[in-house]
């Protein structure tokens, strides 16, 4: 059986065109939302599982349409790695595979360039991949078809991340409790209590349900999983078991050097609150003390409450609040009139779920960070 999806309270619009008339708390102001749901996006991503169905028909569609793939060092697939595949799960994951591997390693990601990771749905030919890989790495209990797959496919090495030593996946309740993020349908306190605390630390590890995956906007969170790729390739080639420890310790140093830049760049801010649609920086803000606000919960396709919209837009009203934040694969029509209506700005935010043509991992984390030094007024 897979483990249950990780993914906030999926609630739909009664309509797609409706337009939402909500009362204020401050004295009977009306906030108006249009089209709040998430427009052509799911259009354009039923069309992309669509196409990864396809792909077992056509070999040549499933590599345009299945995921993205190339080789460790951006060369051919010649050099010493050559013949090793490694299959990873979406984008950070991949980044990190092909930092650690040797030059002509094949390391694909199942996530599309561009979809949104959340929903994804496998078509037999990456089922195949997946039992054929020397290597597959993935968050267990985050795409539920991935676990499915690894579950029925028994690669010959499996990395579940969230079950590595040195990573504590968190729960929207946890992350409540401490204070980190205050989101749809967990803003009550649940315990702090240490052992409460280390039992819901446990199943986080086993991929139960309700839990926030998107531990990769913590860097440090990356380094261990650069030791668990190194120590698995090390497993299928050991004559190159120092190469793979040298990658990824140079590669820890990179994401420590880019951990150092965000501690520097958000220690003295006018604010520290970061309002945003989708609750993905639950990780980033326990790492460098911000509290995230968000209107929705995990899953970016789950329409929020109507009444978690008006308590958000009220918390606004007069608050250190400069800016709305929402992400490249969702609409921006709650985030745009929620700004609108208190004299905001909207701005994007990247949580860095899939490939792009913006850089590699660390120059859209740093993309971030100076989007994020902006709107909290941090010098």
């Amino acid at each position: 059986m897979s483990s249950p999806r990780w993914s906030g309270h999926a609630r739909s619009a009664a309509d797609a065109g409706a337009h939402l008339a909500l009362a204020a708390a401050d004295g009977g102001a009306h906030l108006t939302l249009g089209a709040v749901t998430r427009g052509a996006r799911p259009a354009r991503r039923r069309a992309v599982r669509f196409l990864a169905a396809a792909g077992a028909a056509a070999a040549a569609l499933a590599l345009t349409a299945c995921g993205t793939s190339g080789s460790a060092g951006g060369a051919a697939a010649t050099g010493p790695g050559s013949g090793l595949t490694i299959v990873t799960a979406f984008y950070p994951l991949q980044w990190v595979s092909e930092n650690v591997a040797l030059k002509g390693t094949k390391v694909t990601s199942l996530t599309p360039s561009g979809a949104e990771p959340h929903d994804l749905e496998l078509s037999p030919s990456q089922v195949s991949q997946i039992r054929t890989a020397d290597v597959v790495v993935y968050i267990k209990g985050f795409q539920p078809s991935v676990d499915k797959a690894v579950q029925q496919a028994k690669p010959k090495h499996a990395i579940d991340v969230a079950a590595l030593p040195n990573i504590d996946p968190m729960t929207l309740d946890q992350e409540a409790a401490a204070g980190i993020t205050q989101s749809d349908g967990y803003t009550a306190s649940p315990s702090a209590d240490p052992a409460a605390q280390a039992a819901a630390s446990a199943k986080a590890k086993a991929g139960a349900a309700g839990l926030d995956p998107h531990l990769w906007l913590d860097p440090n969170n990356l380094v261990p999983v650069a030791g668990a790729v190194a120590r698995a390739l090390t497993a299928v080639d050991k004559a190159h078991a120092a190469t793979y420890d040298a990658n990824a310790n140079t590669l820890g140093e990179r994401l420590g050097a880019l951990s150092t830049e965000f501690s520097a760049g958000l220690q003295a801010c006018a604010s520290t609150r970061i309002v945003t649609t989708h609750a993905a920086f639950g990780y980033l803000s326990k790492r460098y003390g911000l509290v995230q606000l968000s209107v929705g919960g995990l899953d970016p396709e789950a329409e929020p409450s109507l009444q978690r919209i008006r308590t958000v837009a009220a918390s606004l009203k007069g608050s250190d609040v400069t800016t709305v934040f929402f992400e490249e694969t969702a609409s921006p029509d709650i985030a745009e009139t929620l700004a609108k209506d208190d004299g905001l700005k909207a701005e994007r935010l990247d949580p860095i779920e899939t490939s792009n043509t913006e850089g590699d991992y660390i120059a859209r984390m740093r993309t971030d960070l100076k989007t994020l030094e902006a709107a909290l007024q941090c010098h």
